[in-house]
């Protein structure tokens, strides 16, 4: 009698630790193994997640560089139209100046002219003179 109970307790012991063991292996085999030796759950969404923030990162990366972009050319657009008003003030002071000693030089033309002694030498008598 005692030998029968022993085996059926001996038995019912056996049947949860086998119970217990299945369902640590397959919890194991579903959600992983940590060395790597079997994919489960937890790592394919670990990788999952990996490329996710990856694709993320990269995205906003992306934009960073194109707002980057866009405020380079947004600057050199600036700056093109800063120096585009230089050159037009440097044209106009250039011009001004260019009348001023055109004007100077024919009132010292005039002068001479009134006084009586203007130079009556043309580009042709130069060039005659430096034959």
């Amino acid at each position: 009698m005692f030998s029968a109970i022993r085996d059926m307790t001996s038995a019912a012991i056996g049947l949860v630790v086998g119970i217990v063991v299945a369902i640590a292996a397959c919890v194991l085999v579903y959600e992983g193994l940590p060395f790597g030796l079997v994919d489960g759950r937890v790592d394919t969404e670990r990788q999952a997640a990996r490329e996710g923030y990856v694709r993320e990162a990269r995205a906003i990366a992306a934009e960073a560089k194109a707002a980057e972009l866009q405020r380079q050319l947004e600057a050199g657009r600036k700056a093109l139209a800063g120096y585009a008003d230089l050159l037009t003030a440097a044209q106009k002071a250039e011009t001004l100046a260019s009348d001023q000693l055109e004007k100077r030089i024919s009132d010292y033309e005039a002068q001479l002219a009134a006084a009586g002694r203007s130079c009556l030498l043309d580009s042709h008598d130069l060039d005659w003179l430096r034959q």
